[in-house]
């Protein structure tokens, strides 16, 4: 199976919930018919609030209580306290404090001095997969935007809604309400697929002890706030690929917390993309000792949350890039003992996750290498039993979501490496149907067509890979 480092790193992203806020690219979801209650409700338009700093706008927000707003840590941690001030298209208030904050959930309470009528809060454990849902938000240039998506999945371990919606950066703070217009959600970070929300229910408990004011400089000079401020900081600097920095950050961030989970987590995934540029560059070994370094990280948070499914997968991430570069050294019995441990934390993952996409595609990719790796050794039977469950994983990946066009990709490599290039195709052409810049997937469908004779569309898909990705053969 012809797959390299590029199409790891690529598929780190799919899990990767380091930023906290959604990318601009997202699945397309399903169309319902809005309802008017929705677009029309002038009690959800004055409800539906922003932060703005001097007069530039800093995050959303809406009112849970007439004097109260919600929104997330990561938007009020590094805010200047003064100037910072609450605004909707009729109204503008001062903000009095913070009530309550749940940092696991990145939520927060504000006290303002004014408010209108609050948006309802909904039941979130009643909330179903493939329910219709509505991103409300308010951007500060008088106009509100309600955004159409659906419930993906509800995650087992915390609650969290995942959605598929197409929404643009930014939209963290932003309530996610039902049909009925009721808040189910509170939307906190993204990646390149999917929109996470805290839960309504977190959120309800949260009001429900929100009582003293505490003035917001002071809140923010708190060690938890501000070790929170320096992940926000970090979180930033990692989108620039400034990685180095990024991990000084999350230093400091663990120094005044040494307990935040998301930070070790943090940490270890920019580790691993700092580890991807310096093996890219030629630096196995510094590129080997970053993985691995990584990889004490994740076995921190697990530490500290035996159930944090993400870490699991992403450390089974590092733990394939460690092994390749160990085969790759000739220390057989390490590489072995690697491959077999990622595809263990993977099927933790799928134990405590059992929706989660991302970690049956990231354990067919380690079945992949390992079978690669068995049959350069000899061991061709379990190389081709290896190859089998991971088309099998990828298969499922499809089924939760048959809008994944890595799935598809991937799937199709190793069809093509048991010698089904015509299924490969097939492959090929759904994950190009669903993400028409798809690069790789046009390169390894050129490939397939290569080994049918077909020469001529080989040609014209390799030249189409080039354009999209310059770099797309290594």
């Amino acid at each position: 199976m012809n797959t390299n480092r590029k199409s790891l790193l690529s598929l780190l992203t799919l899990v990767m919930l380091f930023s906290c806020t959604p990318e601009a690219r997202q699945l397309k979801s399903e169309k319902n018919s809005v309802p008017t209650a929705v677009l029309e409700s002038q009690k959800i338009k004055k409800a539906t609030l922003c932060l703005m700093q001097n007069g530039r706008f800093v995050g959303r927000c809406f009112l849970v209580a007439r004097d109260k707003i919600a929104t997330n840590i990561h938007i009020m941690d590094s805010v200047d306290p003064v100037s910072t001030h609450v605004r909707s298209r009729y109204a503008t208030w001062s903000i009095r404090g913070v009530t309550a904050y749940d940092l696991k959930n990145d939520l927060v309470i504000l006290k303002i001095s004014d408010g209108d009528t609050p948006l309802p809060l909904g039941d979130s454990n009643t909330v179903q997969d493939g329910e219709p849902i509505f991103v409300v938000e308010y951007s500060g240039v008088m106009e509100h935007k309600v955004t159409e998506g659906v419930i993906h999945s509800v995650r087992n371990t915390d609650k969290w809604l995942r959605m598929k919606i197409d929404a643009p950066r930014g939209t963290s703070g932003s309530a996610v309400v039902n049909s009925k217009g009721e808040v189910i959600g509170v939307v906190a970070r993204g990646d390149s697929f999917y929109v996470y929300a805290a839960p309504s229910n977190v959120l309800r408990a949260l009001l429900a002890r929100s009582e003293s004011i505490e003035p917001l400089a002071q809140w923010q000079q708190r060690e938890q706030i501000s070790a929170h401020r320096y992940r926000t900081q970090a979180n930033q600097k990692y989108r620039e690929k400034r990685y180095e920095e990024a991990i000084a950050d999350l230093d400091k961030a663990l120094q005044l917390n040494p307990e935040f989970i998301d930070a070790y987590y943090g940490r270890a995934t920019v580790k691993l993309s700092l580890a991807a540029t310096e093996s890219k560059s030629g630096n196995a070994k510094k590129a080997r000792d970053l993985s691995q370094a990584a990889i004490e990280d994740f076995d921190e948070a697990i530490k500290l949350d035996p159930e944090y499914s993400i870490a699991y997968s992403t450390r089974g991430a590092a733990k394939i890039e460690v092994a390749k570069l160990e085969s790759n050294a000739g220390n057989k019995k390490k590489a072995h003992a690697l491959y077999a441990a990622a595809i263990d934390d993977l099927t933790q993952t799928i134990r405590l996750e059992p929706k989660e996409v991302a970690a049956y595609n990231y354990r067919g990719v380690a079945k992949s290498y390992f079978a690669k790796f068995k049959a350069n050794h000899g061991h061709t039977t379990e190389a081709q039993q290896l190859y089998e469950e991971a088309i099998r994983d990828h298969t499922q990946a499809i089924q939760l979501d048959p809008e994944n066009a890595y799935a598809y990709n991937n799937r199709g490599m190793i069809k093509g490496t048991l010698g089904d290039a015509e299924g490969a195709i097939i492959d090929y052409d759904r994950a190009i149907e669903i993400n028409p810049e798809y690069a790789k997937a046009y390169y390894e469908r050129a490939r397939a067509k290569e080994v049918l004779e077909q020469h001529e569309e080989a040609k014209a898909d390799f030249e189409k890979a080039k354009e999209l990705d310059p770099n797309v053969e290594q």
